[in-house]
């Protein structure tokens, strides 16, 4: 699907969100680590997302993650995380 995280025809690319009252509890953590794990079982080499760059505490999250800033474009970063090691 060519949406806003779309890298490549190789690369997954997903969303995600957290409702306010539900955020800084680790679920977005646990989420982004059981997607990873699972992308890497099914031979995915990598993932890639799209956040806004005003979203602060989403992009520490992923790049605590290990997800990397690839690009750039207007208000928002594409970030890939490499699921191999």
């Amino acid at each position: 699907m060519n949406d806003y995280g779309h890298i490549d025809d190789e690369t997954s690319s997903l969303a995600l969100s957290v409702l306010k009252d539900f955020r800084r509890h680790g679920i977005a953590t646990a989420l982004l680590e059981k997607i990873s794990a699972r992308l890497s079982e099914k031979s995915f080499k990598r993932v890639s997302l799209s956040v806004q760059k005003e979203n602060a505490a989403a992009v520490a999250l992923y790049k605590k993650l290990n997800f990397e800033i690839v690009d750039e474009s207007g208000a928002e970063f594409l970030m890939i995380k490499n699921l191999t090691a």
